[in-house]
């Protein structure tokens, strides 16, 4: 009875030690297998700005940039049957509020990334996952010039549509060109918009986006008008200003008496006040007519 007894607890002990042991605990030939893979991801030559912060043989950190402004940061969990199951990715937010800690990565664009980097990792079960990985966000991050402004491009693209339906955006994520087609009653404008590498600081003279009017029927001296106060209002933001306070300072037309600037965006249009009125029966009279470079005059 006794020896039963001392067999039955010797089983029951060795089923708690199996319960319990740590799954993190890998075979040295896994573990083997983790290590050169990081080794090649270090040494991988299409990988030019992998800067490594952790790796183990549970947990890999990197970052991966075009530029100190466009950065992804991703960290990288190996699950127990690694390679025969996926690595767990995941793209790291970084505060909006301290640009110099890296770039802001908005849910959205973080959702999309990470089902982007399952689907191309589906199919490389078995195989080692890390470098086919971090090659897609590095030539993510060196093609698409938006992704360190991208929730604000969305908002550009929405507001310009909420105010004139009938105007387009188009962009190019590779240039880093945005073009407009803002068109309101009989008249149009075209521009494109220059997003600089250095976004949203300066680099040297280059402001941080630039904008050309390409095509319009407004008369030059309204044209000039309109790219002088973007560029001021572009460099006044680059300075520190809200977008708020930038465009009201360059704004010719004077702020009623008493009117202070609101945390929250502003959706005040250009007022017609005399002044204004003057200033475009002016340019009326100098140009001679509405007639523009490219397009029509309205009827």
């Amino acid at each position: 009875m006794a020896e039963l007894l001392a067999l039955t607890a010797s089983n029951k002990l060795d089923d708690i030690a199996k319960e319990t042991k740590d799954p993190s605990i890998r075979s040295p030939e896994q573990a083997t297998f983790i290590v050169d893979e990081q080794k090649e991801v270090r040494a991988c030559q299409l990988l030019p700005s992998l800067k490594v912060e952790v790796a183990t043989d549970s947990f890999f950190r990197a970052t991966v940039s075009r530029t100190k402004n466009s950065a992804l940061s991703v960290n990288f969990s190996y699950p127990k049957e690694y390679p025969q199951t996926n690595l767990i990715v995941d793209i790291i937010i970084k505060p909006l509020q301290s640009p110099a800690s890296g770039t802001f990565i908005p849910p959205l664009l973080k959702k999309k990334l990470q089902n982007d980097v399952a689907e191309i990792l589906a199919r490389s079960k078995g195989q080692p996952q890390l470098k086919t990985a971090l090659i897609f966000l590095q030539d993510f991050a060196n093609e698409n010039k938006f992704f360190p402004l991208w929730k604000e491009v969305k908002q550009s693209v929405v507001r310009a549509r909420e105010i004139c339906p009938e105007s387009k955006v188009l962009l190019n994520d590779r240039s880093g060109i945005i073009k407009l087609i803002i068109t309101y009653d009989l008249y149009e404008l075209k521009a494109t918009i220059h997003i600089d590498d250095a976004y949203p600081f300066w680099s040297g003279t280059n402001l941080p986006c630039n904008l050309k009017v390409t095509s319009t029927n407004f008369p030059p001296v309204i044209e000039r008008m309109i790219t002088a106060q973007a560029i001021e209002v572009v460099r006044r933001c680059a300075q520190g200003m809200s977008a708020d306070e930038a465009l009201i300072s360059s704004n010719p037309i004077k702020a009623p008496k008493g009117w202070k600037v609101s945390e929250e965006p502003c959706d005040r249009g250009v007022r017609a006040t005399k002044p204004t009125l003057s200033c475009l029966a002016r340019c009326e009279r100098q140009s001679g007519s509405f007639q523009g470079h490219d397009s029509e005059p309205p009827q």
